[in-house]
Formats: C-alpha cells, structure tokens, sequence
C-alpha cells in the first residue's frame, strides 16, 4: 500500500493546496482540519497525533499576521466530492503532490 496526498485545485485562480480553512470560535485547531476536509472534499478522515506543523508569515505591506497548521489524516472511507469551491483534486505520491503545490509554504511540508 502507498501513502498518497490528496490536494485540491481552487475554482477562482490556478492554485493547487491541502485542504485548508479558518477555525471557527468554538473549534480547536484539529476540529477545524476535520471540518474543512469534509466540507471540501467530503472525505472522513482521523488527524495523526504525533504531527502538527506551524507556518506564520506577515502579509506584505500590511501588519495582517497568520500561522498555518499542518496536519496529517488518514481517510477512513469514500470517494472525494468536490465543494462548489474547488475545481478538482490529486491523490499523489509526495514527490508529484511537492511539485504540484502552488504556495511555497505548502511545500516545506
């Protein structure tokens, strides 16, 4: 059995990402991660505890800071299903998923 990652392509620009989105104020980081996926590619997956990475960055030109958090899942059951948001989405090993991700900071992961 290979490991595959599952990223997906937006409607709106040509990017090509993990899975991702905004906790909400009553979710924990991982709550939100199991949210975002199934909304957006109807998957249901269990986080992996030993991995969690962090990315902050400075907007350019402004003073907006953000933290990314990365985690691993595995998919548990099911065919992906795309939002209305997305375009389309890979299942690749890690060398293609590296090479297909659009943002730098995905790609240190």
């Amino acid at each position: 059995m290979s490991i595959e990652f599952l990223i997906v392509h937006q409607q709106q620009g040509d990017h090509w990402f993990f899975s991702k989105g905004h906790v909400e104020k009553w979710e924990t980081e991982q709550e939100t991660a199991l949210r975002e996926i199934n909304e957006e590619v109807w998957l249901s997956v269990t986080i992996i505890p030993w991995f969690r990475e962090t990315y902050s960055y400075e907007i350019v030109s402004s003073d907006i800071k953000k933290t990314v958090v990365f985690f691993l899942a595995e998919a548990k059951f099911g065919d992906v299903t795309l939002s209305d948001e997305l375009q389309n989405a890979l299942r690749l090993d890690y060398e293609q998923a590296i090479q297909q991700l659009t943002y730098m900071i995905q790609k240190r992961y």
